[in-house]
């Protein structure tokens, strides 16, 4: 089991802070947010989450780093290819890549970059074709209907081989599909609502079912995508009471969900869960 923090820092400081805090904690991954505004706080002020990456990139150097996760259905995956490769040459090979449809209403972006179900789902799908291609240093050309080139350039191409990790945040039938297809890692959630721990570990059961399904569909054996969840602290607080933590990470480890993470912002681990992590996490591992 590994754990991993989605931190929201609001200032240098706090990204100083998470930064060093997840290395000390032995925190396995600290992610980024890809959003305009906080979902879990909508009026908390937080930083670019890519440019939050570099800032980690150089403070860190055993946590692996990422987003959690980037909105392939207004994000460039040539452009998005570009940052990922330098963002895994800063962290000297720890980067992994998140990517979803867009779910919250900042990602789906209403009236500027307003779109369908359909179409979002159609641009996560062709924009992992178009990441798993470059990030390999792929270089044939390829046409899309969203994404069209000729003459690709990825020199100096990442560092990890063949590509860092895909986490792919799926949960309904059309994008469950999509991570079964193109997924190192799928990722679900809980709820932003204040469901119990009964109720996120049924939800988690019901949703890691549809993607067994979708991988027998398609051929794929399921035992080849990891799982990943993340708990929101409106939800369960995984980290403020070690006796859910453990019997959540036993219900994971049923499913083979092998990461877990929490959101925060800034240095939301530092009091809440500092003996958490340190008193309870090793022995979960």
């Amino acid at each position: 089991m590994r754990f991993g923090i989605i931190a929201l820092p609001a200032n240098a400081a706090a990204l100083a802070d998470t930064a060093m805090l997840s290395e000390r904690l032995g925190f396995d991954s600290l992610y980024a947010a890809d959003h305009l505004f906080a979902f879990v706080a909508l009026a908390y002020p937080f930083l670019d989450g890519w440019a939050t990456l570099g800032g980690w990139a150089q403070l860190t150097t055993k946590t692996r780093l990422g987003v959690f996760v980037a909105n392939l259905a207004w994000r460039d995956p040539v452009l998005m290819a570009r940052s990922i490769i330098a963002l895994d040459q800063f962290s000297r090979g720890r980067f992994a890549l998140g990517v979803g449809s867009g779910r919250f209403a900042d990602q789906v972006m209403k009236g500027a970059l307003d779109m369908t179900g359909e179409e979002r789902i159609a641009r996560l799908d062709e924009g992992l074709v178009v990441l798993d291609r470059l990030l390999r240093n792929d270089l044939e050309p390829f046409s899309g209907r969203f994404t069209t080139y000729a003459q690709a350039q990825t020199e100096p191409g990442c560092l990890q081989s063949p590509r860092p990790p895909l986490i792919v945040a799926a949960h309904g039938p059309r994008d469950l599909k999509v991570a079964a297809m193109r997924a190192d890692v799928w990722s679900s959630y809980g709820d932003l609502s204040r469901i119990d721990l009964d109720g996120l570990i049924a939800l988690t059961k019901s949703r890691n079912d549809a993607l067994n399904a979708a991988c027998t569909e398609i051929g794929r054996d399921r035992a080849t995508i990891g799982r990943s969840l993340i708990v929101p602290n409106s939800a369960v607080d995984p980290w403020g009471d070690p006796g859910p933590l453990t019997r959540l990470v036993e219900e994971l480890r049923a499913l083979r969900s092998m990461r877990l993470c929490s959101i925060g912002r800034d240095r939301t681990a530092t009091t809440t869960s500092s003996r958490t992590a340190l008193d309870v996490l090793a022995p979960l591992r």
